[in-house]
């Protein structure tokens, strides 16, 4: 047996180590004693929701402990109270958590909550099932639905659980529902900022711009209401990561966020943006499509001199009378960045985008960090690249195409084909002849 003044020292000792492997030989005595003693289990238990070590070592060792005491009330609930520091709630889009320990302590909670008389207890299990519900991703939504409803049930106005409840529906892009659940958390007296912006994310993503621009305005952010019907201001650039399956979008087959692509917004609201880079992945969306994304960053890249927020993709938002054609090609310049900058001069909202030197295909570690940790290889500076056309489809095809060709002519060295932009243009012969050109450059360029 170990006394609570020689576990609670052990923990402290551990919390403060100067590295981690002082921290775990800190915890030798909780270590040599959680299998026999409750007590230490339950010390053991909350030493392990210590971020600074590392994680999967702890899930490890938590699945041991949850194990041995699976239905004992402190241990389980040390763990389902604290489920979060076991996750990098960071990326939102992510995969669920896969590890065993989850689904084990799902187990544990579910049948402590079935079993549990006192209603404080009974409420406070419920209330960590439905956080680790939602951490085992959409194929626990009904669970998680039904312990959110069975717990306001209880509670109607319990201004916590109407709060968790209405993340819940956030993440789902259930967003109507929401916004009603975060509006009855303000009316219970939860009126902090985290319920005001998932009030104001949530009503964007619904399409309530008038619900949205009164959250913003009570935040000391005053908005006037856009094309799209939606609050419209000047936020500046921003990177957000999109997801070819963004988790409101996602279902329990495809609970994943398929293929990823940071890209350049320009941010109209707090928490939506037009796109302004064409995709290279095809992840749902391209140049000029409205994004709904989350409030809370995932990190920061390094552009230039500056730091820039890296936001999560929410959902895909509907925007009617706006839109752009996208067309791919192939072309050469002589120097770099000559056919983006033509782009700036294509009538309407339009651009160029050359993936060829534009693009970076970086590795997961890399694409989670401040600034790439190593090299990915450099982008082409000359010669061929390829990449999109995206046209202003406000402004009739055959202008802009005829505009294209004498920017183009200005610039002798420099050549686009995009045979698709033919075809739209019901140039069949043309498409053929580009589609030549291109294999012709691209053989030249082989050659070499």
């Amino acid at each position: 047996m170990i006394s609570e003044p020689e576990a609670k020292s052990a923990v402290d000792a551990s919390r403060a180590a100067p590295n981690e492997e002082a921290a775990w030989q800190a915890l030798a005595p909780l270590e040599l004693a959680w299998a026999d003693d409750v007590e230490a289990a339950a010390w053991f238990a909350w030493s392990l929701t210590n971020r600074a070590l590392a994680r999967e070592r702890r899930l490890d060792v938590a699945a041991k402990v949850l194990d041995r005491w699976k239905d004992d009330l402190a241990v389980v609930m040390t763990f389902g109270g604290n489920a979060e520091a076991f996750v990098d709630m960071r990326f939102l889009n992510a995969a669920p958590v896969a590890h065993p320990f989850f689904e084990r302590l799902l187990e544990s909670l579910g049948r402590l909550f079935d079993a549990e008389r006192d209603p404080k207890h009974h409420f406070a299990i419920g209330q960590a099932l439905s956080a680790i519900a939602r951490l085992r991703g959409r194929a626990a939504d009904a669970l998680c639905e039904r312990i959110h409803r069975q717990l306001l049930a209880l509670e109607p106005d319990h201004p916590a659980e109407l709060y968790d409840f209405g993340l819940f529906m956030k993440t789902r892009g259930r967003f109507a529902e929401g916004v009603e659940l975060n509006q009855r958390a303000l009316a219970a007296g939860n009126a902090s900022e985290a319920v005001h912006w998932n009030l104001g994310i949530c009503a964007t993503g619904a399409g309530m711009g008038s619900v949205a621009q009164n959250v913003w305005r009570t935040l000391e952010m005053d908005l006037a209401l856009g094309d799209a019907g939606l609050p419209h201001g000047d936020f500046g650039m921003v990177k957000v990561r999109l997801a070819e399956r963004p988790l409101a979008a996602s279902d329990a087959a495809t609970d994943d966020p398929g293929l990823e692509e940071t890209v350049w917004v320009e941010r109209l609201s707090p928490c939506h943006g037009r796109v302004r880079n064409a995709t290279f992945h095809p992840v749902g969306v391209d140049f000029g499509s409205l994004v709904l994304f989350d409030g809370a960053p995932i990190g920061e890249q390094t552009v230039g001199e500056r730091r820039v927020h890296v936001f999560p993709q929410l959902a895909t938002l509907k925007e009617a009378g706006r839109g752009w054609d996208i067309f791919p090609f192939v072309g050469v310049q002589p120097e770099r960045e000559l056919l983006s900058r033509l782009g700036f001069d294509l009538p309407g909202d339009a651009a160029i985008e050359t993936h060829t030197e534009s693009l970076e295909l970086l590795c997961a570690k890399c694409a989670d960090a401040l600034a790439p940790q190593h090299e990915h290889g450099a982008s082409a500076a000359t010669g061929l690249v390829e990449g999109k056309l995206c046209l202003d489809r406000r402004i009739e095809l055959g202008k802009s195409d005829r505009a294209l060709a004498q920017l183009l002519a200005s610039h002798a060295e420099a050549k686009i084909w995009s045979p698709a932009l033919a075809l739209a243009l019901g140039d069949e012969r043309r498409a053929r002849e580009e589609t030549e050109a291109i294999a012709r450059v691209r053989a030249r360029k082989g050659a070499r």
